[in-house]
């Protein structure tokens, strides 16, 4: 970060079942949420599924009124496109409706951040939601990051779940509206849950019997225990579990960490397919821990193949295959670990364990169109390979260890929206570039390319697929290091210093006004500059 002196105006670039038979066949002609979705809510249709569709445009980062995203998702039925870019903090919960589809990677800059209380997805029904951030942080005790506690056909992707006080992300039945099932979470992050009233938890997944949860391609990382917490009919494919336990790092607390808890004391029947995954211990996993699974119960049944287990902290990926038998599975009964795998939609994975690792370093969580600090720094620690690891007792740890600003979420910079002449969700550019008329607001009309896909939908899931628009993040710190005086003296000067945190400027132009809307130009400096003029 570099100090500039003299008052300027930026310049921006525009670089423009043991016991039962579940299958999925026959579903196959279903439209899938959006082509890269998988497991048991790939078939959700969010906003498209509605009667009468709407395009909302989040146009501020507000709590509540016009343009906000509480404001977007009063109502069901609405893709929520985004027009800004940062951190929302939020005063209140905000509960999503059913037949929505939340486009996180719509937001322009470095995305968009829920920092306080929580965004809930229950009584989501058919709903879809991409690359978002959700920190919840503050102090008090038994509060989850976000979750589900009822509601079916969800598809949560590309997401990042943090700072849990009580469990970061769970699906546990309320036993209100509609009973979980058909849920997918895939790509995902669940994270840095906090130590400080000694429950930091990844999540139970806990539907009612029958119902179906996938959990593919995901991270859980420093969270002590239930990394899952697994019950019912589930798939648990291409997952990294990274760092669970407090070991060395107590607070007073009782030594302990679980990774994948198999059933516990959840009561009814377990069928889980366990396949291809990573378990990684770290400097908080206990040394003397030799598989990754436990708390086995008499009702767990599972397929387990291709588990990897790496304990020894080297920084390097040199884990062991987990035996198919109770010293891998202590569940406590041979008969329940299966001979071949539930009939579940990600029962022949194409990544290997150590393909899923690779996958996650490169794109887990909310990485379009890019990833925000705290998202960085786990993956920096997943990529030490067991070696460094951060542990959050409370996450203004964040600011006080690596300087993170915003209460420990760090900087997350918005940028200007693409032109969007219609204001229908789809930038000119994108628009003319695919056939459509910028002028006309045509984005709920199906795709003629694309059927059954609405045009907005061709539009946000082709996003991630492109390069991230670059843009020029703003200066921060404006200030005087002379006052500022009134009348006309004979000669005067003031000196404005700012802080520079962009690498990719063309210049700055300096600029001089008496009533803040006609301005005069006083001279056009340099990118980088450092001496006055």
């Amino acid at each position: 970060m570099k100090n500039k002196s003299l008052l300027f105006k930026q310049v921006f670039q525009s670089l423009v079942l043991c016991g039962i038979t579940l299958s999925t066949a026959g579903l196959e002609a279903q439209t899938l949420a959006f082509p890269e979705a998988t497991g048991f809510g790939r078939f959700t249709t969010g906003a498209r599924g509605a009667a009468n569709p709407q395009i909302y445009l989040v146009t501020n980062l507000n709590d509540s009124g016009p343009g906000s995203f509480r404001d977007a998702v009063s109502q069901p039925g609405r893709f929520v496109i985004f027009k800004v870019g940062g951190i929302i903090n939020l005063q209140s919960v905000v509960a999503v409706p059913s037949n929505t589809t939340i486009a996180g990677q719509t937001a322009p800059g470095e995305g968009i951040v829920f920092l306080g209380p929580r965004v809930s997805y229950s009584g989501a029904n058919n709903t879809i939601s991409r690359y978002i951030r959700h920190r919840y942080g503050g102090t008090s005790q038994n509060q989850d990051a976000s979750g589900i506690a009822n509601g079916a056909n969800i598809i949560l992707d590309h997401m990042t779940f943090t700072w849990g006080t009580d469990e970061v992300f769970s699906v546990n039945w309320d036993n209100n509206g509609v009973a979980p099932d058909n849920i997918t979470i895939q790509n995902s992050i669940f994270g840095q849950g906090m130590h400080r009233h000694n429950h930091s938890a990844g999540g139970l997944m806990q539907p009612p019997p029958g119902g179906k949860i996938s959990l593919i391609g995901n991270l859980y990382i420093c969270n002590k225990t239930r990394n899952n917490k697994i019950k019912g009919i589930n798939e648990f494919v291409n997952n990294v579990v990274y760092n669970w336990g407090n070991y060395g790092n107590t607070y007073s607390h009782t030594q302990s960490g679980e990774a994948y808890i198999m059933g516990g004391d959840s009561a009814g029947a377990s069928y889980a397919n366990i396949i291809n995954n990573y378990f990684i211990g770290g400097p908080n996993t206990s040394p003397t821990v030799n598989t990754p699974f436990s708390v086995g119960n008499a009702n767990f049944n599972l397929y387990g193949s291709g588990n990897y287990f790496d304990n020894n902290k080297n920084g390097v990926l040199d884990g062991v295959l987990v035996p198919q038998d109770l010293t891998g599975y202590p569940i406590g009964d041979a008969t329940a670990i299966q001979a071949t795998s539930y009939d579940y939609p990600m029962k022949n994975p194409t990544l290997t364990a150590q393909a899923a690792f690779d996958n996650i370093i490169a794109g887990v969580g909310a990485s379009y169109p890019r990833r925000d600090q705290v998202e960085q720094l786990m993956i920096s620690d997943l990529a030490s390979k067991g070696t460094t690891a951060t542990y959050v007792y409370v996450q203004t740890d964040l600011t006080t260890q690596f300087g993170f600003t915003n209460g420990g979420a760090g900087h997350v910079y918005g940028a200007p929206a693409p032109l969007d002449t219609d204001n229908d969700g789809m930038p000119d550019a994108w628009e003319t570039a695919n056939g459509l008329n910028p002028n006309v607001a045509d984005a709920l009309n199906v795709s003629t390319t694309n059927a059954p896909y609405l045009n907005i939908e061709v539009y946000i899931n082709g996003l991630p697929n492109t390069i991230a628009p670059d843009f020029v993040i703003p200066p921060t710190g404006v200030n005087f290091t002379n006052s500022i005086t009134t009348g006309t003296p004979a000669a005067s000067s003031l000196t404005v210093n700012w802080s520079d945190n962009a690498t990719n400027e063309t210049n700055y132009v300096l600029e001089r006004s008496t009533n803040g809307t006609a301005f005069t130009v006083l001279a056009t400096l340099p990118e980088n500059t450092t001496r006055p003029v």
